[in-house]
């Protein structure tokens, strides 16, 4: 076979690689017989039209920033960072009622949110692995304080302000600075600051009515913590079923900084404030 008997299905008959093969095909000699060497064209070939599914009816849209560069970052931090998961059912009785006891004597009122915030930042102190981070090497960095991410939802995309120094925040603080946050989230106002320099995460979505979820790492932090609704289930105690109202939590760890023991003692201990809140305040 010489180019001369290939057909070309490029503009104006140019042959192409593919025209080559097929026709290869085609004329394949019986075995044994000798092969003819094709001389290498030196034309580059004309790059193939890019085809695409037909998606009916799809309409295209950019990015905003904000989603991009969390989609950049939450695929770099999946990829590289060795994920794994504890899932825990917390009490959360002691919690609403603490609550509703606060919603007649503070103003604001805190939520939910703000209260396992606090809960959660004054635990972080006694376990400094999940308040960590993984520094190439092989080397684990414990940070001082505790800066607590909070996820908050916009019209833009995810956002994760920071409350700095949360562990050492009294309620009547952490509470109004937790609403101003959010709300300069949703306002677009967050400055540079506000969102940097977190050691750990929580994003609650349990006021949307998810059970619970697994959460992707804020790198390089070594850890985030997924909230659910609250829940009422059944606990058998003293020989009756109890109504026990829970709240699911997700903790997602790298387990280049803490392994599985470390996560379940930080949840118990989380539990064990949540019961008796005169642990924290």
């Amino acid at each position: 076979m010489t180019l001369e008997s290939v057909a070309g299905s490029g503009p104006n008959g140019r042959i192409y690689l593919s025209d080559v093969l097929e026709a290869d095909v085609r004329q394949q000699p019986a075995q044994g017989a000798p092969i003819e060497k094709v001389p290498e064209s030196t034309e580059t070939p004309a790059p193939a039209l890019a085809t695409e599914p037909p998606f009916d009816g799809a309409v295209r849209e950019k990015l905003s920033r904000i989603r991009r560069v969390g989609a950049e970052r939450m695929a770099k931090s999946f990829a590289e960072v060795p994920h794994f998961y504890l899932n825990r059912d917390l009490e959360v009785d002691r919690l609403l009622e603490l609550r509703e006891r606060l919603k007649a004597k503070m103003d604001p009122a805190p939520s939910v949110t703000e209260l396992l915030a606090l809960a959660v930042a004054r635990t972080l102190k006694d376990h400094p692995r999940l308040n960590a981070r993984y520094v190439e090497g092989g080397e684990v960095a414990f940070n001082a304080r505790v800066n607590l991410g909070i996820a908050a939802s916009t019209d833009e995309g995810l956002v994760v302000p920071v409350l700095h120094k949360a562990d050492a925040l009294p309620l009547r603080d952490l509470v109004p600075a937790v609403k101003d946050l959010v709300r300069k989230a949703r306002d677009g106002g967050l400055g540079a600051d506000d969102l940097s320099g977190g050691t750990f995460t929580i994003s609650n979505l349990g006021m949307m009515g998810v059970d619970n979820f697994d959460a992707i790492i804020n790198a390089p932090q070594a850890g985030i913590l997924a909230l659910g609704r609250v829940r009422t289930v059944p606990e058998w105690r003293g020989g009756e079923w109890l109504p026990l109202r829970v709240i699911s939590a997700t903790l997602s760890v790298d387990h280049r900084v803490a392994d599985g023991a470390d996560g379940a003692m930080f949840l118990e201990e989380l539990q064990a404030a949540l019961s008796d809140w005169e642990i924290l305040l």
